[in-house]
């Protein structure tokens, strides 16, 4: 079951996995059931995230000029705080931020559409999500954001243990042309 947000575009996807006594069987990815809402996501590459330290953040990153891309993240072990920005000019809910915790227990993944920024922190050692993307990572069009940035009012749940040199330096708002990562 697919449940929509504030955020035009941005939908929550409840799966439903199926239990006995073996274990469990669960679907990720249903084009039909996307389909169905008008979404058209071909998977053109998957990608996992491992990140062994509670505490760690990872973001805020996206795509642009041409090269964005759609993802569905799904927190396959351990737990994350997701969040996304809304970076699309003409959108409602333009900079503003959803989060939502997922976990390997929620059975849910977040689809996100092209224009946002993402980023999460670890809420537990040993966190791999599992990423659908709809388009081919392009270098020269990967954008970064201050995960601090005070614009941005990203609250991070928990102390934040480790990040990347280029995630801690990355540019606010302010110091970036709009048209540098702005759908």
């Amino acid at each position: 079951m697919v449940e929509g947000t504030e955020f035009p575009g941005l939908f929550i996807i409840n799966r439903n996995p199926r239990v006995d006594a073996r274990g469990s069987f669960e679907r990720i990815f249903c084009e039909d059931e996307l389909l169905k809402l008008g979404i058209k996501h071909r998977i053109f590459q998957v990608n996992i995230s491992e990140n062994t330290q509670r505490g760690t953040v990872r973001g805020m990153h996206l795509q642009a000029h041409g090269a964005a891309d759609s993802k569905i993240i799904s927190c396959i072990h351990g737990a994350v705080w997701d969040v996304v920005i809304d970076l699309r000019r003409n959108s409602p809910t333009f900079l503003k931020k959803f989060a939502m915790k997922i976990d390997e227990f929620s059975h849910q993944s977040i689809y996100v559409p092209k224009g946002f920024a993402h980023g999460y922190q670890t809420l537990a050692d040993n966190s791999t999500l599992l990423y659908f993307h709809d388009a081919p990572h392009v270098s020269i069009a990967q954008r970064y954001l201050n995960p601090f940035d005070p614009k941005l009012e990203i609250k991070w749940p928990i102390e934040v243990t480790e990040m990347s040199d280029l995630d801690r330096y990355a540019p606010i708002l302010s110091d970036l042309e709009e048209s540098e990562f702005i759908e």
